[in-house]
């Protein structure tokens, strides 16, 4: 499939991919967000899921922001720095609230997120 098509992301998924479907197969593309209407190109097909390349965000997220690494895109070693940084908390703390009651059945509300301060460690 050489062609671009329109998704639209319906969740982040650990390691910062949106997950979207096109006639109900699921497609993974990095450096979106929930909501956003995008236009891809797949590439790469398995059984069960596809992954996609963004070519085009159609209609942005509210909390997109210019990543400030210019090797962002290139560089794969972050994963969320097109997302404001309040909005990474709580993607972050929802992944691992999922995680506990997934794994183990923790109560998976009120964990307390201790953010650093951005780009820090």
């Amino acid at each position: 499939m050489n062609n671009t098509v329109t998704v639209t992301i319906e969740k982040l998924i650990p390691g910062g991919r949106g997950l979207a479907r096109l006639e109900g197969k699921v497609i993974f593309v990095p450096y979106v967000l929930p909501g956003e209407k995008i236009e891809i190109k797949i590439t790469g097909e398995k059984k069960n899921y596809s992954e996609a390349e963004l070519v085009k965000v159609l209609v942005p997220s509210k909390n997109r922001v210019e990543p400030l690494c210019s090797h962002y895109y290139k560089c794969g070693g972050c994963n969320m720095q097109h997302i404001k940084y309040e909005t990474q908390l709580e993607v972050k703390a929802e992944f691992a609230q999922n995680l506990l009651w997934r794994n183990g059945e923790i109560d998976r509300q009120n964990i307390p997120i201790i953010p650093s301060r951005p780009f820090q460690y």
